[in-house]
């Protein structure tokens, strides 16, 4: 089960006992590969990185750390 808070004050709190952050981002999940669809990007370019144009980048496959089960996703305001 995942915990995701919308509001600052228990995202401090939760920080603050090492529930959120200060543990490992892996522990219990796998490493495994991925496929990854073809999307468009802005890249920037040009003197200071100042003008932007559009790239299509080709499905691809990538490695993920991912919980060997289905994961609970609890949202809290």
């Amino acid at each position: 089960m995942r915990h995701v808070y919308l509001d600052e004050e228990r995202v401090a709190r939760a920080a603050g006992t090492g529930e959120a952050s200060g543990t490992d981002a892996t522990t219990g999940r796998l490493p495994t590969q991925v496929q990854v669809r073809g999307h468009l990007k802005r890249q920037r370019y040009g003197s200071g990185n100042r003008e932007v144009k559009w790239l299509y980048v080709a499905g691809y496959a990538a490695r993920r750390w991912v919980a060997p089960g289905v994961t609970q996703v609890v949202v809290s305001a």
